[in-house]
């Protein structure tokens, strides 16, 4: 008795547990976090400056010309008594500030007048000194004594020595002139730029997993509650069980007949051995009485 409600208890938890297993498979979808690094190309303006410059060429045939350095100071000879001046002479020094180009032919023109200070005024008188010809860069000394034609008097004179005349040699020369246009190109266009973005979000993501049976009716929130109501039922019931086989078998047994009693008694005839009851007086073979 005690062995078959072991058995029974057994049978049951087996049932129970395997209601508990995680035998079933089972696939979710669940929202999985995810981050991508994706390349991307982006375009940027580029824009260049470019100057050009254009150039033309002129020549032109100019007329050589001659700058010159000139000094000079004069003096006067005149009568104490009169005043009057008697000679002029003029002390100067000429140079040639040309590089490249010869002065032929130099001559110093000066013009003799009453300085202004004097209203009365009685003209000019002109003459010259020849200095000759004078290289590129080239200096010369000279003296010019001239007798006056007029009546001048000391100190009313002025001596005026500003004209100067040469024949350049050569005497003309070409001019080149460049002329310069500056043109501005602007040029733009479109670069492409690789640069790196970070994408995030959630995507889909199928899980396999197992299910016990409770788990697969949708019923998880009742699996522990249900084990421990069952584990205890069981053990209460084994419990029980166990307790009732224990008083079964201490209970005392009742005397029965025994083997000899539930046997009838037999003896033999004294005279032909053949089997009769105990309790015969005379033989039912030979008739011979017992005794």
């Amino acid at each position: 008795m005690r062995t078959r409600a072991l058995l029974v208890v057994v049978i049951i938890l087996g049932a129970i547990f395997s209601l508990l297993l995680p035998i079933l498979p089972s696939t979710e979808t669940v929202q999985v976090p995810y981050t991508v690094e994706k390349p991307q190309v982006d375009y940027t303006l580029s824009s260049r400056t470019e100057v050009v410059l254009l150039g033309t060429t002129l020549q032109t045939v100019v007329p050589s010309k001659i700058e010159f350095k000139h000094q000079y100071n004069a003096t006067a000879r005149y009568d104490t008594d009169s005043k009057r001046v008697m000679s002029v002479s003029v002390h100067g020094r000429i140079r040639n500030l040309s590089q490249d180009t010869t002065a032929r032919n130099v001559e110093v023109k000066f013009v003799l007048s009453m300085t202004m200070i004097y209203m009365e005024s009685t003209g000019t008188e002109k003459f010259s000194y020849v200095v000759g010809t004078l290289k590129p860069n080239e200096e010369k000394a000279y003296t010019a004594t001239v007798t006056p034609r007029s009546t001048w008097y000391y100190p009313m004179i002025y001596i005026d020595a500003s004209d100067i005349v040469y024949v350049p040699e050569p005497r003309s020369r070409t001019i080149t002139t460049m002329t310069h246009v500056v043109v501005t190109i602007l040029t733009s266009e479109l670069l492409p730029i690789t640069v790196t973005r970070t994408e995030t979000g959630l995507r889909p993501e199928s899980r396999t997993g197992y299910l016990s049976l409770i788990g697969f009716l949708g019923l998880e929130g009742v699996e522990t509650p249900v084990l421990i109501l069952v584990v205890v039922g069981l053990a209460v019931l084994a419990l029980f069980l166990l307790v009732k086989g224990k008083k079964a078998s201490t209970r005392p047994a009742t005397a029965g007949p025994t083997a000899a009693e539930k046997t009838p008694a037999r003896k033999f005839c004294i005279n032909c051995a053949t089997s009769l009851p105990a309790d015969a007086q005379t033989c039912e073979r030979c008739g011979s009485m017992q005794s």
